[in-house]
């Protein structure tokens, strides 16, 4: 493709001007969610998720296992447990 410039011609990438501490929150997935709540239901041990996504979709797919007899439970501090 001719006429486009390289993507870093477009915007220099920032540089820090000392090292960098800090602490970061990544915001959660619904798809990592998902997977996790499915890998969970087919461990043969109780496992957690830590702060998942609560979205619909998540809702549903926690539905959809309860449904198929998973035990889900949810407690108060944003973590999933699930199991056999």
């Amino acid at each position: 493709m001719t006429g486009i410039p390289a993507q870093s011609a477009l915007w220099p990438a920032p540089t820090a001007a000392r090292p960098v501490d800090a602490t970061v929150t990544v915001p959660g997935s619904k798809s990592v969610t998902n997977r996790g709540l499915v890998l969970a239901a087919l461990a043969s041990e109780p496992g957690w998720l830590r702060r998942p996504l609560r979205s619909r979709d998540t809702l549903l797919m926690a539905e959809a296992l309860r449904a198929m007899g998973v035990q889900i439970d949810t407690v108060p501090n944003n973590s999933s447990g699930s199991g056999e």
